[in-house]
């Protein structure tokens, strides 16, 4: 991959529960996360709510049903945590402009719109077009 900033979709990335995602990279838990949305849903008409989320430490995109299944969705270039940077508020929301783009468009996305398979086919365009 090439670029200022790199992607990558991950395939078989799935942990039975959240606490187990976090155990296999402890660096994981000490980062700080950006959450998008909770009311994602995944394959079939019955599943569950899934939420997204962005380590800042690592550059990944997860996605978990609580404290169950969850599945690593991709990978970007981690960003900086602005908060801490000069003008920044080390108090303020966390903002990460590469998922920001990369998932432009999300909050906008109505109820039943909100598939993971959204955020995968976003990561993957993004992959294409950072490489």
């Amino acid at each position: 991959m090439s670029g200022p900033v790199a992607a990558a979709a991950y395939t078989g990335s799935v942990y039975r529960t959240l606490a187990d995602f976090y155990a296999a990279r402890p660096e994981r838990k000490l980062s700080p996360e950006a959450d998008y949305g909770v009311h994602w849903t995944g394959p079939g008409p019955l599943s569950a709510p899934w939420r997204v989320s962005y380590v800042q430490g690592t550059g990944e995109i997860y996605a978990t049903q609580g404290d169950r299944r969850t599945e690593v969705l991709g990978w970007v270039q981690p960003d900086p945590d602005h908060r801490f940077g000069p003008g920044g508020d080390p108090h303020g929301p966390a903002y990460y402009g590469t998922l920001d783009r990369v998932l432009a468009g999300w909050a906008e996305l109505g109820r039943g719109e909100r598939k993971l398979s959204w955020v995968r086919l976003r990561l993957e365009s993004y992959l294409r077009e950072a490489s």
